[in-house]
Formats: C-alpha cells, sequence, structure tokens
C-alpha cells in the first residue's frame, strides 16, 4: 500500500478485502461488476452493497465510478449522492412490504452433514414448524469441508415473538440443528 499512495497515477485493482488498507484518500475510485453482489438471494444484500459503495466514495478526491448493467437501480445514484436517508426510506418500504426484519423475526435452522440427512431433517422441519410455514433450501454454498449445508427459514410476523410454543419447538431439536433469530444472512 505504501508503494501504491507514492507512485504516481497508480492503479490499485482489488476487492472488498482490499478496503481497510485504503488510509488515504485517492483521485479516483471505479467499481466494476457490483451487479453481480445484487444477485446474491439475501434480502440485506442492496444494505451490503450500499455501505460499500459509501465506504469507496468517501476514498475518492475527484471521480467516483460505478459499472453497471442497470442504471436505474436507485441504490447506484444514491450511494453516488450520498443519501443515506432516502436509501433507508426506500429499504424500509421494500422490506415492509416483503415482511423482513424489522417488520418480522427471521428463524434459521442449518443443518450440516451428510446430503441425506439434512433432506430428512429438513423435511422433519417442515412437518414440526408446518404452521409457521417455513421454507427449506441448500445453503447458498452448499458444501463445505465436504459436509453438505440445508437451511430451514421461517418469518414470524411481528409481536410473534418470542412465543412460547415456538421456543418449545425449537428447544426439541436436536442438537445438529443450529438455530439463529435474524440472523446476519439467510443464504
Amino acid at each position: 500500500m505504501k508503494e501504491f499512495y507514492q507512485t504516481p497515477g497508480a492503479i490499485l485493482i482489488g476487492t472488498e478485502m482490499a478496503i481497510p488498507y485504503l488510509t488515504e484518500p485517492v483521485a479516483s475510485v471505479a467499481i466494476l461488476s457490483v451487479n453481480s453482489l445484487l444477485t446474491i438471494p439475501d434480502f440485506r444484500m442492496g444494505e451490503r452493497v450500499f455501505r460499500l459503495l459509501l465506504l469507496l466514495r468517501e476514498k475518492a478526491r475527484e471521480h467516483f465510478l460505478i459499472q453497471t448493467r442497470d442504471t436505474d437501480i436507485p441504490l447506484f445514484a444514491l450511494a453516488t449522492a450520498g443519501n443515506i436517508s432516502e436509501f433507508l426510506r426506500i429499504e424500509l418500504e421494500a422490506r415492509s412490504q416483503l415482511g423482513y426484519p424489522p417488520f418480522s423475526t427471521l428463524i434459521k435452522f442449518t443443518h450440516e452433514g451428510k446430503k441425506s440427512d439434512g433432506e430428512e431433517m429438513m423435511q422433519e422441519i417442515e412437518k414440526i414448524f408446518g404452521a409457521y410455514h417455513p421454507v427449506t433450501f441448500p445453503s447458498f454454498i452448499a458444501r463445505v469441508k465436504g459436509k453438505y449445508r440445508m437451511n430451514a427459514l421461517l418469518k414470524v410476523p411481528i409481536g410473534g415473538w418470542p412465543n412460547e410454543e415456538l421456543l418449545g419447538l425449537i428447544r426439541a431439536l436436536p442438537s445438529e440443528i443450529e438455530v439463529r433469530v435474524n440472523p446476519e444472512s439467510v443464504i
């Protein structure tokens, strides 16, 4: 990084992991292929991308560029303008319509092990939590260290959590099921 900052006209190409090393402003910042992040099926992805764009916008002294295939996505214009309040308004409106936090509580169940065991456990979760309409799916990264990961997700309406009946059902699950309330990621 020292060499980068001391070399006039230097170009640094990096991923999100390079951001903490950008300790000083730079003349120009260009963000490429940001659309690919928005295809990740996680309700918090827009928020994460917006935060990333704001961090990089803050580092640009002269030029801040975003390469996109879809200029109609408000997030890009809002990040370029630094309009946090409008982004928050739009994001909360969408979450309200879709019943995502803070307008619900999400409960995520994860099983890691043999694929057949995970599928069987997800079927069991569908039966046990049927009244709560669980959605089961493989993890976004389905295999980790040779183990297959399956998830189930419950969306509990606001005011429905904590719920003694639901807590009892969760406590009765086998210990190999990981349970997260309002997980950082649903994938």
